[in-house]
């Protein structure tokens, strides 16, 4: 049995029965309203359209309660932005706007630049209208789209510029034109007013769709891309009707019969003039109408448009700004309306820092666009300096008398800053050919020099005073070589000259240099089985003394520098992508600030710097030449704990030589060897060292003359056994060249190629070439004498 309940509980249930339909009462969208018919309009106070035909159908399905708020395009976009509305129809989805604005999956409609015609023409494709006169819009962005368009095509066309829309549809009822450019949602509707119809062509489409605020209301969203998809393929649905109503032509209007008797019947005077006072009001709020839709389609274009534009009345106080100028200048429109344009619009020259006459002083004549005659800079509200490109128009009357300007301006610092890039790039390169030229004069110098200091040192007696002073001057010029060889970074050319090593001294003895003198503590934990990598000494030593000043300079109070050297077997490489198995890893880790995250992705591009004085190029060329050891450099910076650089070594299974074995002659004999050089003074030391060493000497100077003496000396029965060859001969056959004439008619013959370019691609690959080996110069005799006997005495083994 149902007890019921005391007084008290029946109270309760009688308010709960009265709120409860409140409480299951849809949500409430706010949707935003503007006049842009036929998408979006008012007819009286009651919102009409294509768009609202949608929103009506998607709260009857979803149980929605609409709100509508009536408001300019510009005002509803800042109202959607901040969240004071839901729902925003017709917006462009352009990729500023995805900053800011969530859109629909599904576009309702796209609004692009379209060609009417006349009744009585037949334009099909866009070759149609080569030679012929086309009216556009002046200043529109789908007229300036219709001209890249055509000369894409390679069409010229003749163009008749009008002032809107209403014109260029007179220009072609009229005859003028045979064609004339307009924006389809509005020529569709002026198709009603005008005898004209649509072509084929179209261009510069624009998506339009709903939009809602940057994360909130996704269930609007999910909710219109559900129903809407339900409806895109039914040629039933709300939306191809809806469509079919407001987007397809329509019939002119035919005035009615009783009034064709009225007009030409007229029967007194005041019927006329009530008549003709009625057709009058009619016509200026068509008018009124019509103009207020191009203002708003004006806006959506200018919102849409990649550049920043402002236009000033005649007194040159801003009347409009899109979007992109806004952002650029950081003044929202509605600060900016009324105020003077260049206190809006402030520039200096980028060069002299000077205050720059504005864009609008620029136009000199009617209807002439006048670009800026030097790059500025623009100086933004919020303290911003931004290079600009801009240009300026006068609007001018059918009269020829001036209405304001229009100024469009883009930013230009990416083109700029590519450009820059650009140039230096060549110096580079030209820096790369002078380094290249100077290492290789400079060692065919030091070959020279090498040779002679090491001869005397060999006929002066053994430990006096001149061997003393000898030897000494043997060793400066060592360095001298070694100086050479901080040039060759520059130059270009083939890889490095890697030799087989432990990695333990070099980053203790280049951090020892590097940071000398600084209040930087430096700790080392390195393995005490680190593996053997092959490596290049100068230049990882080049790379190691970049970390090592990054570092200390992002520590000027003084910190800690972190270097550990441990073996990554492959089980370990984790996500860095390594393509051998087994690697040295080496990590440096300072205790500074960090790196910042957008800074970061940029820290290995060429000349990326944030150094006032910095160049750009130390972290660039450090990633280059780990790469080229077929190595990997990574960098990670986690915000306000330091940096960290992790360098990965290929492993080799080979052993580290013995360098320091005492100087001797390994070889004496009596081969014969020949040397090709077009340096005397290198043919003579060399031929003096190889006499010394025994052998008999051969001297050319080019590579005619080397193939002549070997075939002359192969005729007469005593070969050339080895031949020591020069790679570059001016005015003359070089090395390249001889070897492959050599090869044809002698495959075993030893051929040492020899060069001051030791960065060149046959040094650092000289078998690829054809060569047996390579001697850079300067070159020791031990050098020499042991390189020859590796080979002759293989030779003479076989």
């Amino acid at each position: 049995m149902l007890k019921i309940p005391n007084r008290r509980g029946r109270i309760f249930l009688i308010v709960l029965c009265c709120f409860l339909p409140l409480l299951v009462e849809g949500r409430v969208v706010r949707v935003g309203v503007f006049p842009a018919a036929p998408l979006v309009f008012l007819q009286g106070q009651r919102p009409d359209g294509l768009f609202i035909d949608l929103i009506k159908h998607f709260a009857q399905v979803h149980d929605w309660q609409l709100e509508y708020v009536e408001k300019t395009w510009s005002e509803l976009l800042q109202d959607l932005e901040k969240g004071q509305i839901d729902l925003l129809p017709a917006v462009g989805n352009t990729s500023v706007r995805q900053e800011k604005f969530d859109f629909g999956r599904h576009t309702v409609f796209i609004d692009s630049g379209v060609l009417f015609v006349s009744t009585n023409k037949a334009i099909r494709t866009i070759f149609d209208l080569e030679g012929k006169k086309v009216a556009a819009v002046r200043g529109s962005l789908f007229t300036n789209a219709f001209l890249e368009y055509s000369k894409s095509f390679g069409v010229q066309c003749e163009m008749l510029f009008t002032q809107d829309n209403q014109q260029v549809m007179q220009a072609i009822v009229n005859g003028e034109v045979s064609a004339g450019v307009s924006i389809y949602s509005l020529g569709a509707a002026l198709m009603r007013e005008f005898p004209v119809h649509l072509t084929g062509i179209s261009f510069s489409p624009i998506a339009l769709g709903f939009a809602v605020p940057k994360g909130k209301n996704n269930d609007l969203l999910q909710a219109i891309d559900q129903t809407m998809g339900a409806m895109l393929d039914d040629p039933k649905s709300v939306y191809s009707q809806s469509f079919k109503k407001w987007m397809g032509p329509s019939e002119m209007r035919l005035i009615p019969s009783w009034l064709w008797g009225t007009i030409f019947g007229v029967i007194a005077l005041a019927g006329i003039l009530a008549a003709w006072n009625f057709f009058l009001k009619r016509e200026v709020r068509q008018k009124t109408k019509i103009l207020q839709e191009e203002k708003e389609r004006l806006a959506v274009t200018l919102s849409s448009i990649a550049d920043g534009v402002i236009a000033t009345d005649g007194d040159g106080k801003i009347t409009l700004m899109n979007q992109v100028a806004e952002k650029l200048t950081s003044w929202n429109f509605a600060d900016a309306s009324g105020m003077p344009f260049d206190k809006v619009y402030r520039t200096i020259d980028a060069s002299t820092r000077r205050l720059c006459d504005g864009p609008i002083s620029r136009v000199s004549s009617p209807r002439e666009q006048t670009p800026a005659p030097y790059q500025t800079l623009l100086l933004a509200k919020d303290g911003r300096e931004i290079m600009i490109s801009d240009s300026a128009a006068a609007i001018r009357d059918k009269n020829n008398n001036s209405m304001g300007a229009v100024v469009v301006f883009r930013d230009v610092t990416e083109k700029n800053r590519f450009l820059e890039s650009a140039q230096r790039s060549e110096r580079l390169e030209a820096i790369g050919i002078l380094a290249g030229g100077i290492a290789h004069d400079f060692n065919n110098l030091l070959a020279g020099l090498y040779g002679h200091l090491e001869l005397a040192r060999l006929k002066a007696p053994e430990k006096s005073e001149t061997a003393l002073y000898l030897e000494k001057a043997q060793k400066s010029s060592s360095r001298a070589k070694n100086l050479t060889q901080q040039l060759l970074p520059f130059a270009k050319g083939g890889g490095p000259h890697r030799q087989v090593g432990t990695l333990r001294h070099i980053l203790k003895d280049s951090a020892q240099f590097a940071l000398s003198g600084s209040n930087v503590l430096c700790d080392f934990n390195i393995a005490e089985d680190l593996w053997n990598c092959t490596f290049d000494e100068n230049q990882i030593w080049q790379v190691l003394e970049n970390l090592y000043i990054n570092a200390l300079q992002a520590m000027p109070q003084g910190g800690k520098i972190t270097v550990t050297a441990r073996n990554l077997p492959s089980e370990m490489k984790g996500g860095v992508d390594l393509k051998g198995d087994h690697y040295v890893q080496v990590t440096i880790r300072d205790t500074g600030p960090g790196i910042a995250p957008n800074i970061l992705a940029h820290i290995f591009e060429p000349f990326f710097t944030t150094k006032k004085k910095g160049s750009g190029l130390g972290l660039a060329t450090a990633y280059s030449i780990i790469k080229k050891h077929e190595g990997t450099l990574t960098v990670e910076s986690p915000p306000g704990q330091g940096a960290t650089f992790s360098i990965y070594f290929p492993v080799t299974e080979q052993k580290i030589a013995d360098r320091h074995a005492p100087e001797k002659v390994t070889m004496k004999g009596s081969a014969r060897i020949l040397i090709m050089d077009d340096e005397l003074d290198v043919r003579e030391i060399v031929g003096a060292m190889l006499e010394n060493l025994g052998h008999k000497v051969h001297l050319a100077k080019n590579g005619e003359e080397t193939l002549h003496q070997i075939h002359a000396m192969a005729q007469g029965g005593t070969p050339i056994e080895a031949v020591i060859m020069d790679l570059t001969i001016p005015d003359g056959m070089g090395g390249r060249q001889t070897i492959k004439l050599l090869r044809e008619i002698d495959k075993k013959i030893v051929v040492i190629v020899s060069s001051g370019y030791s960065d060149d691609p046959v040094m650092a690959n000289p078998h690829e070439y054809g060569f047996t080996d390579k001697l850079p110069k300067p070159f020791s005799m031990n050098e020499l004498s042991e390189l020859l006997a590796r080979y002759l005495t293989a030779q003479h083994h076989s």
